[in-house]
């Protein structure tokens, strides 16, 4: 059985490896790219995983993440993950022409 922490830690480095994908991919597209790039290409890719229970996943990952993470890459990257949970769960699909709702 694995600890809390040994728990913790395996959720945040697989959603630390998608996101160097997607910095990968951007850097191939552009020359130059930040926060605002990043931000929706995140989304997408979290709305496409449609990962169960993401917003109990994020709140446990806040609750549990190590202190000495909050202040690195992955306290950003929990950052990017609670915004685009929020952003999904408050998405209004009949603005994007979207006729079944998504499961998240």
């Amino acid at each position: 059985m694995r600890s809390l922490w040994e728990a913790d830690s395996c959720f945040v480095v697989h959603w630390y490896s998608c996101c160097t994908c997607i910095e990968n991919l951007l850097k191939q597209m552009l020359k130059t790219f930040g926060a605002d790039e990043l931000l929706p290409m995140f989304c997408l890719m979290v709305m496409h995983a449609s990962p169960p229970k993401l917003q109990t996943e994020s709140n446990y990952i806040e609750t549990f993440l190590d202190e000495s993470m909050r202040f690195n890459v992955y306290g950003y990257l929990l950052a990017q993950l609670q915004i685009a949970a929020d952003f999904i769960y408050t998405l209004d699909t009949s603005r994007l022409g979207v006729t079944t709702p998504m499961n998240v």
